[in-house]
């Protein structure tokens, strides 16, 4: 072979890694995207109670049970972060609060979806350097060969509860006695609607780095949530619910007395 051919044998060589290189990135599970929360620069001055995560009951496997239970122990810890409140309560723990406006806020699952499937990216480096008979260069290919999507849409109400006091409620959670504001007869003052979704690449892990990393997720799923929702939590925190006025008895009809009854017969 001339000394041209070798040259353009090397240079070929030298570009193919070099675009294997490019795309495998780390060997290591990774969140393609994160989500940064910014605190509002002025809190509303009145207090934010915080609900409990609840969901429709059909949309998670027992399996999912963990990761739902993540998803909001990052509400939990990233709602106060926001400063859109003077203080975030949780519901569960409230007493009889001071003097002040009190929203509640709850978020509610209401769909989950959650897709695996190969990387093409990286497939198609392995067949194309397996191809060509550069099998070191498939050494060089570690990064994620498979990517999840978890999605799942929510739905936010805000409430009034200035005027009404928690009251002790069983959890259908943990079975326990919690407080609770009853919201049943009111009307919420903002409602949003958001689909979240979380893209991650995958790597082989050990049953500790599978879990470590589904919390990563979690917590991301809560951000993204929180990200999604603030401009409506801050709208929602400056509404007051007028209570209704109430109603006066209706008028009853006078009874009959013995006098009128005689005279009918």
């Amino acid at each position: 072979m001339s000394k041209s051919g070798n040259f353009a044998h090397v240079f070929i060589s030298a570009l193919v890694l070099f675009c294997v290189a490019s795309i495998s990135g780390c060997y290591t599970s990774k969140i393609y995207r994160t989500t940064s929360l910014v605190p509002s620069a002025r809190n509303s001055g009145g207090d934010l109670v915080m609900a409990d995560l609840t969901r429709n009951n059909d949309i998670l496997t027992e399996d999912f049970e963990p990761f739902f239970a993540a998803v909001q122990r990052g509400v939990q810890s990233n709602l106060p972060r926001m400063n859109v409140a003077r203080r975030v309560l949780e519901e569960r723990d409230s007493a009889s609060p001071p003097r002040g406006t009190r929203h509640v806020v709850r978020f509610r699952a209401i769909d989950f979806a959650d897709v695996r499937e190969l990387n093409r990216g990286r497939a198609a480096a392995l067949i194309m350097c397996a191809s060509i008979v550069l099998f070191p260069a498939c050494f060089f290919i570690r990064g994620p060969v498979t990517k999840e999507y978890v999605t799942m849409q929510w739905q936010m109400r805000i409430y009034d509860v200035t005027d009404l006091q928690p009251t002790p409620v069983r959890s259908q959670q943990d079975d326990e006695m919690v407080m609770s504001y009853d919201t049943s007869m009111l009307a919420p003052v903002k409602i949003g609607r958001y689909e979240i979704r979380v893209e991650a690449g995958l790597a082989p892990m050990d049953p500790s780095e599978t879990v470590e990393f589904a919390r990563e997720m979690a917590d991301e799923m809560a951000r993204g949530l929180l990200a999604a929702a603030a401009h409506d939590i801050r709208q929602g925190l400056q509404v007051r619910q007028p209570m209704p006025a109430p109603t006066a008895p209706a008028p009853t009809a006078p009874a009959p007395t013995a006098h009128s009854s005689a005279t009918r017969s």
